[in-house]
């Protein structure tokens, strides 16, 4: 991909100039880390009752007269019954996740190497996050290298950044997991109006290998512990939610979601465990680039990079999206999460 120059954004983080170059990653493995943390577990029983005069514990259903072990019996009617309902801290589970990921490999890149003779990229097997779908990021964007980001949303769409200056009918690229790299041009940009999100459209349907993100549902805060203050009539939300993230050298960090005002939300850097580690402040460049929170084995697209440190909070403008998609996105499902507000 060839190297350009392009102007900054008048508040985004801008379009740095990029030169594309064969890179090699190197895999360093922590042997051995401390202070694992384990999910919060919640855990109810549902315990049946027994019938008239009857004693029994729990277990399954019984009948008039039946008689349970040695010299056990229930009366008429008699029921019981045990039923766990098991659900696991969200927070928690991200980072107990995280932590054995970060002891497995400290190497943050997607790609081992960019080749110039055939347009393509080859994935880094030894990257600390192989057991996520990282399909449906983009390579690169021609004439723009990394900065832009591009994330699919459906099978045409992809998540944008307004304030990048994407050139008519730009070339984006995808890589599946056997190391194909497809190639799409965008030929149509949405801008929302009140934020910094633009949705792309592609002249084709992606290559079915190529993962199609969801997002978090509307009832996400139920999910986490969340403030809600006010601040000259602004009201707004602080919170910590790790999150995973993309620059323009495609190298995955992990920050801490810490605020949310309508539009955008703010990235600081993690404090849990070894993780600060894997933080990198953003840059010149990293425009466009995906954020991401883990949801189990999944990952849910939250937005993409804005400014320094902020970026455009997807579900805010949901209804906008949609509307410019013509369907409804895909929504990750956090039912075997515990509610705690």
């Amino acid at each position: 991909m060839s190297s350009t120059s392009g102007s900054s954004g008048s508040n985004g983080i801008g379009t740095s100039s990029l030169k594309t170059i064969v890179v090699k990653s190197t895999s360093v493995v922590t042997k051995f880390i401390s202070n694992i943390l384990v999910p919060k577990v919640v855990q109810s029983t549902i315990v049946g009752s027994s019938g008239i005069g009857g004693n029994i514990g729990t277990g399954g259903n019984i009948g008039t007269g039946g008689n349970i072990g040695t010299g056990g019996n229930i009366g008429t009617g008699g029921s019981s019954g045990s039923s766990d309902s098991i659900r696991t801290n969200w927070t928690s589970n991200i980072k107990s996740t995280l932590i054995k990921m970060m002891a497995a490999s400290k190497d943050r890149s997607l790609f081992s190497a960019f080749i110039q003779s055939t347009f393509s990229w080859v994935r880094n097997s030894v990257s600390w996050v192989i057991s996520y779908k990282w399909t449906g990021t983009a390579a690169g964007i021609n004439g723009l290298g990394g900065v832009g980001g591009g994330t699919l949303i459906t099978n045409k769409h992809v998540l944008l950044s307004a304030h990048v200056p994407y050139l008519p009918n730009s070339e984006i690229f995808f890589v599946n997991d056997n190391n194909v790299t497809f190639k799409y041009n965008i030929i149509k940009i949405d801008k929302i109006d009140g934020s910094d999100i633009a949705i792309g459209t592609l002249d084709q349907s992606i290559d079915s290998s190529l993962k199609i993100y969801s997002v978090l549902p509307d009832n996400w805060q139920q999910y986490i512990k969340i403030e809600i203050n006010s601040v000259m009539g602004v009201q707004f939300i602080t919170l910590r939610l790790p999150v995973l993230f993309l620059n323009q050298d495609k190298k995955v960090s992990i920050g801490d979601m810490t605020r949310l005002i309508d539009a955008v939300a703010d990235v600081e850097s993690p404090g849990f465990g070894t993780s600060q580690s894997y933080y990198e402040t953003q840059r010149g460049g990293d425009s466009g680039n995906p954020i991401f929170v883990q949801v189990g084995s999944e990952l849910a697209l939250l937005g993409a990079w804005y400014k320094v440190g902020s970026f455009a909070w997807l579900i805010s403008r949901k209804s906008q999206i949609e509307s410019i998609i013509g369907q409804k996105l895909n929504v990750i499902n956090m039912t075997g999460f515990e509610k705690v507000s």
